[in-house]
């Protein structure tokens, strides 16, 4: 099995949430101020998801809103085959207790890309909340063989803020 941890930020109370990924799939966990993992979240400490069979997602940052929603940024496979490999920005949010927020993007989960075709690798590295909830996230674009600054801003709904560069 493959299991990574990438980032980690502390809550309010003092939990702290850690993310990456376990075979091919998003991994978050919670864990007591004493370093045990928290039951609560989630039923059992983990939170663990692929959204797609074809895919391979992979958390690389995590930040906590005031609310205590817990919002996870990273890259997710969108398509894998011989003739084409599509890898987009990925953004999801969890309630604080580890479900999905199924009000934030109507799923709780989206993916953006910032170029078209059938060979792209996108990946969110980074998040930050602003103080008025909206998200900020930035990570690269490797396009037309060449590595390029990504950033995109999310309104608190999940929706892309089209204020931010026009688009």
């Amino acid at each position: 099995s493959f299991e990574s941890a990438q980032s980690v930020a502390i809550q309010a109370n003092g939990r702290i949430v850690v993310v990456g990924g376990s075979n091919d799939s998003i991994a978050v966990a919670r864990y007591n101020v004493d370093g045990s993992l928290d039951s609560s979240f989630d039923g059992d400490g983990r939170f663990v998801r692929r959204f797609n069979s074809n895919r391979s997602d992979t958390a690389w940052s995590v930040a906590i809103q005031a609310n205590g929603r817990i919002v996870v940024a990273g890259g997710s496979w969108v398509s894998y085959a011989y003739n084409s490999s599509i890898r987009d920005f990925f953004v999801m949010r969890l309630n604080p207790g580890g479900s999905l927020d199924r009000t934030w993007d109507s799923d709780g989960y989206l993916n953006t890309s910032f170029t078209s075709g059938l060979v792209r690798t996108q990946e969110a590295r980074d998040i930050a909340i602003q103080t008025d909830g909206r998200i900020v996230v930035s990570g690269y674009a490797y396009i037309n063989f060449s590595h390029n600054l990504a950033i995109a801003r999310y309104n608190s709904d999940g929706s892309l803020d089209s204020s931010f560069d026009g688009d």
